[in-house]
Order: C-alpha cells, then structure tokens, then sequence
C-alpha cells in the first residue's frame, strides 16, 4: 500500500493508501484495479495467518466514488452542451493557443472562427465545437432510423406515433433530448438518401429518395400545386398512375412536369421491410461524426490544397508561415492598426522584439 494515516478528522484528505480513524474502523483506498484488489485480499489474508486475528469481510462494504470520462461522453452525445458551456470552453481554448501558461496578454492574430476551418479551406483545422456538438447528436438520428431496440420503439411510441422522423418538428413539451434531434434533422437528411422499401417512413415530394435531389426542388411549379405535400411515398404509390391531387388542372408546363414524375416511379416496387437510410458521404454507407463535420465544413468553401502542411518542418513553423501568408504578423502597420502604443520611429526591430506565437 502507498501509505497509512491514522486521522479520525480528516478522512479523505489522500487519493488512495489506508486509512485509521479507530481501532475498530479501517478504510482502504484504492485504484479501479481488479489485480490490484485481488493482491490486497493477499495481503489480507497473510496478514490474519501471522497475527492470529479474522477479517471480518462479510461486514465489510465496497464504496464507488469518483467519475468515469465514457459518462460525460455519453452525456454529451445524448444531450448536447449548453451554448454557456461551449463558449467558455472556447475561451480557454483561445487564450490557451495565443499564450500558452503565460499571463501576459498577447495579441490574437486571426479571429477564432477562422482558425476552426480546416486547413483545406483556409484555417488551422482546429476543432469547432458547436459543430461537433450537434453531430454527435445526428449518431442518435441515425440509429434510430436503421436500428431496432428498446430506446428505439420508445421514442417512436412517444414522438412518432403514426408519423415518421421526417414528418416531425420540434414543438413545446418535447424533452432536451428530442429538441437536440429535431435541431440536427434538417442537416442530418441532407447528407445521405432514404431507401424507400414500403415507403412509409419517406415523403414523396419533399424526402431525397429518387435522384440526388427531392422532388419538390426539381419541380417547384408542380410542387405548389399539391394539397397534400407530406404525403408518404406509401399513400401516393397506392394508386395507379399515382395518388396526388392538384389544385388545379395540369396543363402545358406542369402536365409534362407531372408525366415526368410519374414516368420515374412507376416502375418502382415497395417491398414489407422498412424504410432505412443511406449515409452517402461515406462509401460504406454507414454514419460517423467525423465525416459528416468534414463534409458541412467543406460545403461552405472550395477545398484546396495547401503546401505549407505538407513540408517537413516543425508545427510551429508551419503555423508562423500560415501568419505570414494571411499577412497577420505583427509588423509597423499590423501594429498601428490594432493602435499598439510603442515607438515607430527609427530602428523599429532594434528597439523592440515582438516575437508571434
């Protein structure tokens, strides 16, 4: 054992060792360590041989205290972090890459936002937390939609009812966890497609099921003329040529619009097994968060490749190179901008050093 104390008022004062408040009550501390637990109750044992005296295990009882990193993870991939909590995580975060342990304050060269974009698109590549805050939520969306289980047929019973995810908002009364769903929904379906199977669980116009885009993207005219536009691909497919009612008659433009629609989907057969979904920008199909906060951060820029990562230089170099090309040193009139209140005059790098970190 590490050590023994014997302190009848101070009984949590050591992480772990052996400690004595009387001659009745012992407590052991130690690590989550099952050879170590087993090693102990050796010694435990040694010691009732060579003393002559039983250990009375069965009065004995076993406490758990501290907390375990996979249940905070957990959390946060089922609820979400508070905007309070990501902002001030970002805060250290800044303050951390700008003046590492030091006190003194230092001027930040680029803004944050800029900074969290990849280096493909112009940034740093650290990581944006918001973002990943809401993707992890999206792994619940997706397993709900392709999994089946216990959670699963509860959220479907309370939530869902006749509905499908698709054809759901966030309302008032809904609890954290759903609100967290139903914010990512909109995002999450626009990175894959809906097999469509006995189309109960796909919008005919408004899911992407049938091409890259949904139908009421590519026939907006057509599109407004619907009544009924949550309609599943289910009902519409239940009739022949197809279960839709317009507000008016089709003619001219819309009538060969809607011959179009018609002449794509007819062929198509449902089938008894649900509807699933199709993570497409993954070649496996298959979700992760990874993936999904590459590809929404890349929707906002072209990507281009950028050599200063690929040379064989220390990070720091690389970074003071990136400063450099983004014309942020702090040179005379980067200075004079931020209203630095130095000396300008004659040998500026003589009389001052300012070094960027």
């Amino acid at each position: 054992m590490p050590g023994i104390r014997n302190d009848s008022h101070n009984l949590a004062t050591e992480s772990f060792g052996l400690q004595q408040s009387d001659s009745n009550d012992t407590i052991i501390f130690m690590e989550h360590d099952l050879e170590e637990a087993k090693n102990l109750k050796l010694v435990l044992s040694t010691f009732e041989r060579l003393a002559g005296l039983n250990i009375n295990f069965h009065k004995s009882e076993l406490f758990c205290f501290g907390r375990a990193k996979e249940v905070e993870r957990e959390y946060v991939t089922l609820f979400g972090c508070g905007s309070g909590i990501l902002e001030k995580l970002d805060y250290y975060r800044s303050r951390f890459f700008w003046q590492c342990e030091e006190h003194k304050k230092k001027y930040r060269l680029a803004k944050w936002s800029i900074l969290c974009k990849p280096k493909e698109c112009g940034g740093l590549g650290i990581q944006n937390l918001e973002l990943q805050n809401k993707y992890m939520l999206s792994k619940w969306l997706y397993k709900l939609w392709n999994e089946e289980g216990v959670w699963q047929n509860l959220l479907r019973r309370k939530y869902l009812s006749k509905k499908t995810l698709t054809h759901v908002d966030k309302k008032s009364g809904d609890s954290h966890f759903w609100s967290g769903l139903m914010m990512v929904k909109n995002i999450f379906l626009s990175c894959g497609s809906l097999k469509v199977h006995n189309g109960t669980q796909v919008r005919f116009w408004e899911d992407k099921w049938n091409g890259n885009t949904p139908f009421a993207a590519r026939y907006p005219a057509l599109y407004n003329l619907v009544i009924n536009k949550n309609e599943s691909v289910a009902v519409v497919m239940s009739k022949r040529p197809l279960k839709v009612s317009f507000r008016r008659a089709m003619v001219g433009h819309n009538l060969k619009a809607w011959l179009e629609v018609v002449s794509k989907v007819i062929s198509i057969k449902l089938t008894e097994q649900n509807g699933t979904f199709l993570w497409e920008i993954q070649k496996n199909g298959c979700f992760s968060v990874n993936s999904m906060y590459k590809a929404i951060m890349y929707r906002e820029v072209v990507p281009k490749k950028d050599m200063i990562w690929k040379l064989r230089i220390p990070l720091k170099i690389k970074i003071f190179l990136w400063y450099l090309k983004n014309g942020v040193i702090l040179t005379k009139d980067n200075l004079a901008k931020s209203k630095w209140k130095g000396d300008f005059q004659g040998d500026f790098l003589g009389k001052t050093m300012v070094f960027a970190t």
